[in-house]
């Protein structure tokens, strides 16, 4: 079995070792790898590598840009708008966004009580937009307000997932997003 993650800077990622460690634990065979794609070069590395993998994780920058070269997506991936899962099933590539199902376990495990109360969701990246959606959903919650360090406008496909957002930020975080982002 071949898996791996794509995006376009994984030198930070974990994930190849807890992978291999379970697929030494559960006795199967497989590599898992990182593949860095650059924007530039992401069609054509993509197509090579949805057909050399049995499976891939995806992450930023590519959580949407992956979805036209799926044949099908979740209904879940599809409300959200993202994808950070996409496996082989039948011959078709399926894309999957496990934050939601990850969220709503989590959410059941510690026995949250959440139904008809405000949850405040940090942040409006992947797994926070995939929380809100799911609580949404669920009917978990009344409203998901987000609430994000970024000065940049919240993206309009956010401020219809969640009831209100609000912007954090100080002039010495703004000074240092403005220089990591220029």
């Amino acid at each position: 079995m071949k898996l791996g993650l794509i995006g376009e800077v994984l030198g930070h990622s974990l994930s190849p070792i807890i992978h291999e460690k379970l697929f030494h634990k559960l006795s199967i065979p497989g590599r898992y790898d990182l593949i860095e794609i650059p924007k530039n070069h992401f069609a054509e590395v993509l197509r090579d590598t949805l057909t050399a993998c049995d499976g891939l994780n995806v992450t930023i920058p590519y959580k949407l840009d992956v979805i036209p070269f799926l044949d099908d997506i979740s209904p879940e991936a599809k409300t959200i708008g993202a994808v950070n899962t996409i496996a082989k099933a039948d011959g078709k590539l399926v894309g999957y966004n496990t934050d939601y199902f990850g969220f709503q376990r989590t959410l059941r495990k510690i026995d949250a009580k959440v139904n008809g109360k405000t949850a405040v969701v940090l942040g409006h990246g992947g797994a926070s937009s995939s929380s809100a959606f799911m609580m949404k959903a669920q009917q978990r919650s009344a409203s998901s307000p987000a609430i994000r360090r970024r000065w940049t406008p919240i993206s309009a496909p956010l401020q219809k997932k969640s009831a209100a957002s609000v912007s954090w930020t100080t002039p010495l975080l703004k000074e240092r997003q403005k220089a990591h982002f220029s």
